[in-house]
């Protein structure tokens, strides 16, 4: 029987060394541990390297290494002594006193790139999962000193520090097999400068090489980013394309891989080769074309995007998109047709119910007084122009734009910011709130002309269903869709339409019975009432009621 093979993990999760145990033989090894100094020390302190690589290393075949940086670990001087060593002459690291935390790590990467030059069988294969280079000098008790990079161990020509996750598949078969599940996983520390022999397998958006296999010199290196789904990443690496394309590395796998090939085929299996084949082959396709879908869905309705993202044209353009799907027939961009600061953004002609006047502004933060109420001396600009005074206008902003809308301040505005807009005769309304109405229109919630009615109310805008009636919070919930609400005077029958607010969007059910004590009743005004309805409501939401007629 073959022997397994010998794989050295440095510095590596132990779910991963699990993984590998099980058709492998591991071992536990690492660069080093960061060292967390005394503080205040009054002198400089000894250390030692604190590496850990199997005895009989040139032994190993492949090599796993994580380069993510881990917590330091307590000085303890008696951890720095060389025990049961009667030689002279020894010598330690030195921790000059002002150091908090000694990183001996770049250290045990050139000390294991110095131990594996003892491997002459085969190349090692070295699996990296790089991270940010560091270089660090170390002085020793004799006075001598060195510098060493944390990727001495596989000497790339040129490393360059630059981080993020926006990467793109390599035009070659080993970047497409390695990565074309993983590219929204991946997060990179470092770009290199990939010379003739090194084949580049994803580069970020400069085109800078962040992941590559070596297959030249003394060592094979595949060189990996970051990735969250690590252990499954690498059980794909070694059994999609390891055992594949190095199976001399692996006898123990290969051993039993024959009966896999075409050759030895079991009854039936060829069919259901083919038929499996088929079910990939339909799958890419009906994948492809939905992902197409989803881009062309993404383009149609870019201006929802808009309105929680942009600020200046951008946002006028994605306002004016939307106004035009409510329903408003006569939209101006008065921005294209007037070059004034001071000039409304958007215009609405109502026809027989006036003129709507829009200021459109997207701010990091929320809106200074003086923005709120800017429109508000256009609008009496516009009374006065149209000598009528049938001229509505309404502040829309895109408030704390850097920020996703459920992080944002809601509402932006202050107590006292409302109460002058509804003294002044003037609306605010924020583009979170325009989003989410999208939404309960199209779920038939709330109708287009309720919600453009909505748009010329003063003060802070309110999509509450009109003519909703306030009931207060159900103070039971039972299953089925039952709720238990006290009245107190308001009237609900059987027919009428419930409307609960979660904060977000509006929710809407129909009362289909009513019940006091195991009682029906086709209407009631008072006490404490259960109403079966026919859809769910949120908790801890106040409901409202209007009569369907």
């Amino acid at each position: 029987m073959a022997d397994k093979t010998k794989i050295c993990c440095i510095d590596v999760d132990k779910d991963i060394e699990e993984y590998l145990q099980e058709e492998h033989e591991v071992f536990s090894g690492s660069f080093g541990t960061r060292i967390s100094m005394p503080k205040n020390a009054i002198s400089s302190n000894y250390v030692l390297p604190n590496y850990v690589f199997p005895v009989n290393i040139h032994e190993y075949d492949v090599f796993v290494v994580d380069m993510i940086e881990r917590l330091a670990k307590e000085y303890y001087p008696d951890d720095y002594v060389y025990h049961n060593n009667e030689t002279t002459g020894v010598k330690h690291l030195i921790s000059e006193r002002s150091i908090n935390v000694y990183n001996p790590i770049p250290y045990g990467a050139y000390a294991f790139f110095e131990e594996i030059q003892e491997k002459k069988d085969k190349r090692p294969i070295i699996i990296v999962f790089q991270h940010t280079e560091v270089y660090r000098k170390y002085y020793w008790s004799d006075a001598s000193k060195e510098g060493h990079s944390n990727y001495d161990f596989c000497r790339m020509p040129e490393i360059k520090n630059i981080r993020g996750n926006q990467v793109t598949l390599v035009d070659n078969k080993a970047s497409e097999i390695l990565f074309k599940h993983y590219l929204g996983n991946i997060e990179y520390f470092c770009a290199f400068g990939c010379t003739k022999g090194y084949i580049p397998l994803l580069r970020n958006n400069n085109g800078e090489c962040v992941s590559y296999i070596q297959n030249i010199g003394d060592v094979i290196v595949i060189m990996l980013p970051q990735i969250k789904e690590k252990k499954a990443f690498l059980k794909h690496l070694f059994e999609d394309y390891l055992y594949e394309r190095f199976s001399e590395y692996f006898p123990y796998i290969q051993e039993k891989s024959w009966i896999y090939n075409m050759e030895y085929l079991l009854p039936n299996e060829e069919s259901m080769q083919g038929e499996l084949e088929l079910v990939r082959k339909e799958y890419e396709e009906k994948k492809a074309e939905i992902e197409t879908q989803i881009e062309e869905n993404r383009g149609k309705y870019q201006f929802l995007h808009s309105m929680l993202t942009a600020t200046g044209d951008e946002l006028v353009k994605a306002v004016i998109e939307y106004l035009k799907w409510l329903g408003f027939e006569n939209v101006i961009d008065n921005d294209a047709i007037t070059d004034g600061d001071y000039e409304e953004d958007i215009k609405v002609d109502l026809g027989d119910k006036g003129l709507l006047i829009m200021e459109v502004k997207g701010v990091h933060g929320t809106s200074k007084d003086s923005e709120c109420s800017q429109i508000e001396k256009i609008k009496h600009r516009r009374e006065r122009e149209r000598k009528a005074f049938d001229v509505y206008a309404l502040y829309v902003v895109n408030h704390q734009r850097g920020i996703e809308p459920l992080k944002r301040s809601n509402p932006p505005f202050l107590p006292k910011q409302i109460s002058d807009a509804e003294d002044d005769e003037r609306g605010l309304v924020t583009t979170w709130q325009l989003y989410n109405l999208y939404f309960d229109i199209e779920r038939g919630v709330i109708d287009k002309a309720e919600a453009r009615d909505a748009l010329l109310v003063y003060g802070m805008v309110d999509f509450t269903p009109r003519g909703a009636i306030k009931l207060g919070v159900p103070y039971h919930y039972c299953q089925n869709n039952v709720i238990c609400v006290e009245l107190k005077g308001q009237n609900v029958a059987v027919g009428d339409e419930m409307y609960a607010y979660d904060g977000r969007n509006w929710h809407k059910a129909e009362v289909k019975s009513i019940q006091v004590d195991k009682q029906d009743y086709e209407s009631i005004a008072n006490g404490h009432v259960g109403f079966g309805l026919n859809g769910e409501l949120p908790e801890k939401a106040e409901v409202y009621v209007r009569g369907k007629g």
